[in-house]
């Protein structure tokens, strides 16, 4: 058999194991605890789309497709993982999945130069299918934070503009303590973006802040 339609069938066959993939998903699990946490048929669904978009792209450029990287990316961002200990999981996955690949092709006899071409072509498209990961996290993470100082800033408004008064939980869940004291903070900044970057230093003292009438305005822990 030709080595394009043999190489084809070996990969093909090695997405469709389900013992492969068994093994790829303890490899993960094994090597990031972050990802362990996870309920197991999540990462498996999550193991099993990189194994077989990697294999098809692997004898099938054309096929390429980033879309569901970037929302994998994106889930594990809203679900809390760590980008460190997600990348250690694909790349623990990425690394046994390679070796597996190889045993399989020198098994079914194809030549060393093909084998080798195709390990090349899978570590092109795995590294990018990473960065696309990474991209959606980091765009999902992005969006997170935009939404928690959102809500934070409108509950701000509230406090202290016009409103109905927050509830204790809507006061817990921005940081505050409902029986908790608090200094108020006016202050003369009000580009956004110089903003931001003193709300984030302010942060780390405790309470809230945001922009209230134009100003960097807050509540400041006492």
């Amino acid at each position: 058999m030709p080595a394009l339609p043999l190489l084809r069938q070996v990969l093909d066959a090695m997405a469709a194991d389900e013992t492969v993939l068994d093994e790829l998903v303890r490899a993960a699990r094994s090597q990031s605890p972050a990802v362990a946490r996870l309920p197991e048929a999540e990462n498996r669904r999550h193991v099993q789309f990189l194994l077989s978009a990697a294999l098809r792209a692997t004898t099938n450029p054309g096929t390429a497709d980033y879309t569901t990287a970037e929302k994998l990316g994106a889930d594990r961002a809203e679900q809390g993982v760590p980008l460190t200990d997600l990348l250690r999981g694909v790349q623990a996955g990425r690394t046994l999945a390679a070796r597996v690949a190889v045993e399989r092709c020198r098994a079914a006899g194809l030549p060393d130069d093909v084998i080798l071409e195709t390990v090349l072509d899978a570590e092109r498209y795995t590294g990018a299918l990473e960065r696309h990961i990474v991209k959606g996290y980091h765009a999902a993470e992005l969006q997170l934070s935009r939404t928690v100082r959102d809500a934070r800033t409108h509950l701000l408004r509230t406090l202290l503009l016009a409103g109905p008064p927050p509830t204790p939980e809507e006061l817990r869940h921005a940081g505050l303590r409902p029986e908790g004291r608090y200094h108020c903070v006016v202050s003369d900044v009000s580009d956004p973006a110089r903003a931001r970057t003193l709300e984030q230093a302010l942060l780390e003292f405790g309470g809230v802040y945001g922009l209230v009438e134009g100003r960097l305005t807050g509540l400041a822990a006492r």
